[in-house]
């Protein structure tokens, strides 16, 4: 007898941010709730946003 496979779809929408690390902690949190409520508007839930903040050194 065959097992049944199960498979989980991960559904998300992932956003990614390239910018140069110079921000505080409390200055990211705006962009990423207007990200969030933006997509929020368009349909996509909250819990199926991802948000990467990708910040290479400032180079001199």
């Amino acid at each position: 007898m065959r097992e049944a496979v199960t498979f989980v779809a991960w559904r998300y929408t992932r956003v990614e941010i390239v910018g140069i690390a110079a921000r505080q902690p409390e200055a990211k949190r705006s962009p990423y709730r207007a990200i969030v409520d933006n997509l929020e508007r368009l349909g996509v839930p909250r819990s199926e946003s991802r948000i990467a903040m990708i910040e290479p050194p400032a180079e001199n």
